[in-house]
């Protein structure tokens, strides 16, 4: 993993460069995802893959959220988290971690990737990716995911990124899952670009 561009180095470098308001996929109050979440009528048992700097963490906690789990590439990032959160120690645990190599000690209820997927670009690290979804998911749990819609530049902090919609993330996933809803967002970035993130919430069966 480390001598992949998409690497614990190259976002160690992203995050220590950067204030959190600034990063490109900032969002002040994470609204799509905490709808989604707050709809399953799950509190507990969540992982959101890919957390970074997030503040959907820290407004989970808030609305009284228990047992999430927040796994990054970026150590630094990890790190930051870990100091934001530290009155929720008790509550939450964030770690280094690449998704392609989870090891998780109990199954969750609430798989979350907001623009992890996207950045996998063999079918190898996709093919394990659903594996460990797969693996690590309860019956009956939900897949929340966001990636980039068809129509944005392929594109994202310099890394080649790769579109998904519900029927291709469906037929990865299996018969065992059902979609439940998928629709677009249109995020204005800090800088003021736009970009478009096509929503997706599946339940495993």
């Amino acid at each position: 993993m480390f001598f992949r561009k998409n690497s614990k180095s190259h976002w160690d470098k992203i995050y220590s460069g950067c204030n959190r308001e600034n990063l490109g996929w900032y969002e002040k109050e994470a609204k799509e995802s905490l709808n989604l979440i707050v709809e399953t009528g799950i509190k507990k048992n969540i992982i959101d893959i890919g957390c970074g700097k997030t503040t959907l963490i820290e407004s989970l906690l808030e609305m009284g959220y228990d047992n999430i789990t927040g796994i990054d590439l970026s150590e630094i990032a990890i790190g930051d988290l870990k100091e934001s959160l530290a009155e929720y120690c008790d509550r939450v645990n964030l770690f280094q971690c690449d998704v392609l190599s989870l090891k998780l000690d109990e199954k969750v209820d609430i798989w979350h990737d907001r623009a992890v997927l996207h950045f996998l670009n063999s079918e190898k690290d996709e093919n394990l990716y659903f594996d460990q979804l797969r693996r690590y998911l309860n019956e009956a749990g939900y897949f929340i995911l966001a990636t980039f819609s068809k129509d944005n530049k392929n594109r994202c902090s310099g890394l080649k990124i790769r579109t998904w919609d519900e029927c291709e993330v469906l037929e990865r996933l299996g018969n065992n899952f059902k979609l439940l809803k998928a629709y677009d967002q249109n995020y204005t970035m800090p800088s003021g670009d736009g970009r478009k993130f096509r929503y997706m919430m599946f339940k495993k069966n």
